[in-house]
């Protein structure tokens, strides 16, 4: 598993766009984080999307797999797109698609959608009052507690 993280962080995560990325899932409360409060939810889902996608990456071991991209069509002035790219392995074709956003640094991913799901709307904070791990527009706010990565988990494992 080491080793494909590495290859995430080394081939993967400078073409993604982690500010927008976090912006984006931590929602409006973004504006009145304070930008020691947004480097920590910022460094804390880079993490959680690198293993992410490296625990993804890992079930294709010992498979031979083909990864394929669906050219997509954009003119001058496009500046959002969804390019779907397809992991095919002995379990068949498993999509991926890419969010991207054209950035004066070039095409920037600032999500992923695996197994129908894309990562930002899973990994959004909870705002019901029953969560288990608030968010920064409850009462106490996600990145004030002792272990801000748990309040990052997608969804469906904080349910648990």
């Amino acid at each position: 598993m080491a080793k494909i993280t590495q290859l995430v962080e080394t081939r993967f995560v400078s073409a993604i766009d982690f500010q927008r990325t976090t912006r984006i899932a931590v929602g409006k409360t973004w504006a009145s984080a304070t930008p020691e409060q947004q480097k920590q939810l910022y460094d804390q889902f880079q993490t959680l999307l690198v293993h992410t996608y490296a625990a993804s990456l890992s079930q294709l071991r010992d498979q031979d797999v083909k990864f394929s991209f669906d050219a997509p069509k954009i003119d001058a002035n496009t500046k959002d797109i969804v390019v779907e790219s397809h992991v095919i392995s002995t379990d068949g074709d498993n999509p991926v698609r890419y969010r991207l956003e054209k950035t004066p640094q070039g095409w920037k991913i600032y999500d992923i959608d695996m197994m129908g799901a894309w990562l930002i709307q899973v990994s959004r904070f909870p705002c019901n009052a029953g969560a288990r791990f608030p968010c920064p527009t409850c009462t106490q706010p996600a990145w004030s507690r002792a272990a801000p990565a748990r309040a990052l988990r997608p969804a469906a494992a904080r349910q648990r």
